[in-house]
C-alpha cells in the first residue's frame, strides 16, 4: 500500500512539473488603494529568444520602470537560467483586475488578479487613505462656450511631491487655471491632511452631452519599509531606495485619476441677434484717442483705440468689431491685440482694436457708434452694450488738396518748393582745411570709448520709468514692445510670459493688466524692477554665451 501511494505521488509531481509553465507572474501586494503602485514581478525560465511585450499592460495599468536580470547556476554540473523583470505599475481603475497573459514565444503565464479599493468615506483613521483626490464641477447645463468652475482638491496624508494636474489635450475644451494653488490642513477619516486646492475655468466647444477631458495628476512619496523584501527594493533604480536608520525608505510613484464626468451642453439660444455669440457675465466698450482732435486739419490722421472686455471669457472668443464707413474719411484698422488674465477668481478676456481715420473734407464729422449684443448667462437674456458716436471738427488746411482725376480721394500738397541752386566760387584751400579738421575730429572720436546707446536700452528705460510711475498702460505696452525686440512675434504679455517662463513675473504682469484696466490691485513695483533685472542679466548672458559659441563653430 505504502509503495502504491508513493508511485502516486512521485506520478503527480512529475505531471505537475510537466505541464507547469515556464512563465511565473507574482505581485508584492494583493490588495492596493486606487492610484498607489505595485510590483510586478515576471521569472522565465523557458529557452525562447523572444522578448517579453509589456504593451498588453497598458490598456489597465501604468507602467513607471523596468528592469531586467539574468540570472545562470551550475548544480552538479547542469547549467541552468532564468530571466527575471521587475515592473512597477499602477491599476487605472478600482475593482478585482485580472492581469493579462503574458506571453514569450510559445510559453504562456499563470493567471493573476489584483484588488483594487478606493477609500470609503466611512474609513477610519486606521484604514484611511494615504492621499485621495475629489472634484467639484458648478454647473452640468451651460451654454456652449459658456464659462464653468471646476476645482480639483487633493488630499495629501504622506508628503507626496508631483507635477500640477494634467488634462489631456481636447478641441472641445478651452482650459485656464485660475489664481494661484490654496493650501490648507483639514482633518478627514480622524487624519490630518493637506489640501490643495486648484480651480480651472473651463469652456465647452460645442453643444450636447460632452465628456470632461481625462485628468491625472502623477507623483511620488517616500514610505519607510521595516522589514524590506530586498528584491522589491532594488527594482526601483531611478525611482531611488537608500537606508536610513536600519529601515529602508524607498521613493513609490503614484498616480491619481478624476472620475469621468459628463455634462449635457446647451446650444445658442435662438434669441441671440448676432453673428458671434457671447456668453459673459459683463461686457464694457470703452475708447480713446490717442492722438488730440481739438486742432485737426484735413489731411491729419487720428487714432482712436477700442477696448472690449468680457468677464469670464477668454481673448480667443472675442469677435471681431466692425467700423462703418464715413463719408470722406479714410480708416486704417490695425490687427487686435489680445490678452487675458485672472482678477478674483474671475478670468478677464480682452481685444483691443486700434482704427486710424484721415478727413478728406473740413467740416464735422460723425464716428458712428459701435453696438455688440451679447448673452448675459446670470439673467439668461440678451443684452447690447453701445459705445456711443463721437462728433470730431475737422479745420480747413490751406495746404491740402484732393485730386479726382481718377475717382478716388488721395491727399496731396497743394504747393511744390522749388530747388534753387547757387554757383559760388568754390576757395580750394578753405574746403582742404575743412577736410583735414572733419578727419582729425572723426579719429579722436573713434580712440574715446562712449557708450553705444541701442534701442534695447530705449526699452528697458521706459519699462523701468513706467513701471515707478505705475503708469500700468504704459508698462504694458512698453513690455511688449521690449518683448518683441527680443523675441519677436510678442503679441501681448501673454505672449512674453510664456517666452520669458517665470511665474514671479507671470504673477506681476497679472496685476499690470487688471490696474491697466481700471482695478486697484497692489502692486511691488520695486519686486518686479528686481525681477525684470533678474531677466535682463539672464538675457544678456545668453547672448554672450551664443556669441562665444559662433566663435567656435
Amino acid at each position: 500500500m505504502k509503495r502504491i501511494i508513493t508511485l502516486s505521488f512521485i506520478f503527480v509531481m512529475f505531471a505537475f512539473n510537466a505541464f507547469a509553465t515556464p512563465i511565473e507572474l507574482k505581485l508584492s501586494k494583493d490588495i492596493i488603494t486606487l492610484g498607489d503602485s505595485v510590483v510586478l514581478k515576471i521569472k522565465y525560465s523557458g529557452d525562447s529568444k523572444d522578448d517579453l511585450d509589456l504593451d498588453v499592460l497598458k490598456e489597465k495599468f501604468e507602467v513607471f520602470s523596468v528592469t531586467k536580470s539574468n540570472n545562470t547556476m551550475i548544480i552538479n554540473g547542469e547549467i541552468t537560467s532564468e530571466k527575471l523583470w521587475k515592473i512597477l505599475i499602477s491599476p487605472k481603475s478600482e475593482g478585482d483586475i485580472s492581469l493579462p497573459q503574458i506571453k514569450i514565444g510559445n510559453d504562456v503565464s499563470n493567471k493573476i488578479s489584483i484588488k483594487v479599493v478606493k477609500f470609503n468615506s466611512k474609513s477610519n483613521k486606521e484604514d484611511a487613505p494615504k492621499f485621495f483626490v475629489e472634484d467639484n464641477l458648478k454647473n452640468y447645463s451651460p451654454y456652449v462656450q459658456e464659462k464653468i468652475d471646476y476645482t480639483i482638491s487633493i488630499f495629501d496624508g504622506v508628503g507626496i511631491k508631483g507635477t500640477e494636474p494634467n488634462f489631456a489635450k481636447s478641441e472641445d475644451w478651452i482650459i485656464r487655471k485660475l489664481d494661484n494653488t490654496k493650501v490648507s490642513m483639514v482633518e478627514k477619516f480622524g487624519k490630518d491632511y493637506k489640501k490643495y486646492e486648484i480651480t480651472y475655468a473651463l469652456f465647452p466647444q460645442k453643444s450636447g452631452k460632452l465628456k470632461l477631458p481625462e485628468i491625472n495628476f502623477t507623483g511620488y512619496y517616500y514610505e519607510m519599509d521595516k522589514n524590506p523584501d530586498r528584491e522589491v527594493d532594488s527594482m526601483f533604480g531611478d525611482w531611488g531606495g537608500f537606508r536610513l536608520s536600519g529601515d529602508y525608505r524607498v521613493k513609490k510613484p503614484f498616480v491619481l485619476r478624476v472620475n469621468e464626468q459628463e455634462i449635457s451642453v446647451k446650444k445658442i439660444n435662438r434669441k441671440n441677434k448676432s453673428d458671434w455669440w457671447i456668453p459673459a457675465t459683463k461686457i464694457r466698450l470703452s475708447s480713446e484717442w490717442t492722438d488730440k482732435t481739438d486742432d485737426l486739419k484735413q489731411g491729419d490722421a487720428f487714432t482712436r483705440r477700442i477696448i472690449l472686455e468680457a468677464e469670464n471669457l477668454v481673448d480667443q472668443q472675442l469677435p471681431n468689431l466692425e467700423f462703418e464707413k464715413v463719408d470722406d474719411v479714410k480708416q486704417y484698422q490695425d490687427k487686435p491685440i489680445d490678452e487675458s488674465f485672472v482678477q478674483e477668481n474671475r478670468i478677464i478676456g480682452v481685444r483691443q482694436f486700434t482704427n486710424t481715420y484721415i478727413a478728406n473734407e473740413a467740416g464735422e464729422i460723425e464716428i458712428p457708434e459701435i453696438k455688440l449684443y451679447w448673452w448675459n448667462v446670470k439673467k439668461d437674456k440678451l443684452e447690447k452694450a453701445v459705445l456711443a458716436s463721437e462728433t470730431i471738427n475737422i479745420n480747413v488746411n490751406p495746404e491740402f488738396a484732393v485730386e479726382e482725376d481718377d475717382g478716388i480721394s488721395k491727399p496731396v500738397k497743394s504747393f511744390v518748393k522749388e530747388k534753387i541752386i547757387v554757383k559760388e566760387k568754390v576757395n580750394y584751400l578753405y574746403l582742404a582745411l575743412v577736410l583735414l579738421f572733419g578727419y582729425l575730429l572723426g579719429f579722436v572720436s573713434k580712440k574715446k570709448k562712449s557708450k553705444k546707446i541701442t534701442k534695447e536700452d530705449d526699452f528697458v528705460k521706459s519699462v523701468i520709468s513706467s513701471a515707478k510711475t505705475q503708469d500700468y498702460k504704459s508698462l504694458r505696452d512698453n513690455l511688449i514692445k521690449w518683448g518683441e525686440n527680443n523675441f519677436g512675434n510678442v503679441k501681448n504679455l501673454d505672449d512674453l510670459s510664456i517666452k520669458l517662463n517665470n511665474e514671479n513675473l507671470k504673477k506681476l504682469f497679472n496685476d499690470i493688466l487688471s490696474n491697466a484696466y481700471g482695478s486697484n490691485k497692489d502692486f511691488d513695483k520695486n519686486n518686479f524692477i528686481a525681477e525684470f533685472r533678474k531677466e535682463l542679466k539672464k538675457l544678456n548672458n545668453n547672448k554672450e554665451d551664443k556669441v562665444i559659441k559662433d566663435l567656435y563653430k
